[in-house]
């Protein structure tokens, strides 16, 4: 699991390539101008929540809102992209992964072991100073 830093078609090939294409690659996504191509149309990240917004689901796990997309990147072939939405935020935001049959529980709960390590890294360099060395 990645941040949105380090999604990109080179390191999505170099996982997949582990394990003879045994290992999936999720992380995060951000918005930008990258092409997404969804029922035969190019759409950036944006404009393809924006034209799947009638399909929003409702999670009473993790009181969120969410889409899902299956749809074609370029370079990297087949994905799935999670839109979500917490409630009390009106940012959404993306997970990519190429295991295509992936749930959206599965993935919140994959990104979320992530995001407990996150917290970890910015607690040591605030709290111990090591972001100084």
């Amino acid at each position: 699991m990645t941040d949105t830093w380090f999604t990109c078609a080179e390191l999505i090939n170099k996982v997949r390539s582990l394990a003879k294409g045994k290992i999936h690659f999720p992380g995060m996504v951000k918005p930008g101008t990258r092409k997404y191509t969804f029922e035969g149309k190019d759409y950036t990240l944006n404009k393809l929540r924006e034209y799947c917004s009638g399909n929003i689901k409702r999670c009473r796990k993790f009181n969120s809102r969410y889409i899902i997309v299956n749809c074609y990147l370029k370079n990297v072939g087949d994905i799935k992209i999670f839109f979500s939405r917490y409630h009390g935020c009106k940012k959404w935001v993306a997970i990519l992964t190429t295991k295509t049959d992936l749930d959206y529980i599965e993935a919140v709960k994959a990104y979320s072991i992530r995001w407990n390590i996150e917290i970890g890294f910015k607690e040591m360099k605030q709290l111990l100073g090591l972001g100084k060395c």
